[in-house]
């Protein structure tokens, strides 16, 4: 059972095995101003920003914003605006990051 602060408790669905080796789902927490690279994932990945807000592709993304990022899509970089704190959940490895 997930607990996402502000969302009722959920059961994810299940995750197959070479996801499970990933560490899918995760969480992730950035303080202010931390910057991920650009990177191009390797796999599917679903995200949830559970709080504050992070600006990826020019976007801003607040509290409760989704977004699916399809395998072999280039991503980033990603800023967080705010202290933030994200659900992942990656269907297998991550890809490299660009320098």
């Amino acid at each position: 059972m997930l607990r996402v602060p502000g969302h009722p408790p959920f059961e994810p669905a299940a995750v197959p095995q070479h996801a499970r080796k990933s560490g899918c789902p995760r969480t992730c927490t950035r303080t202010c101003t931390s910057v991920i690279p650009v990177h191009t994932h390797l796999c599917d990945e679903y995200l949830l920003v559970v709080s504050g807000t992070v600006v990826t592709g020019g976007r801003h993304c607040e509290a409760d914003t989704f977004w699916f990022t399809p395998a072999n899509s280039r991503q980033g970089p990603h800023v967080a605006v705010t202290d933030v704190e994200l659900l992942t959940c990656r269907l297998g490895a991550m890809g490299s990051f660009e320098s």
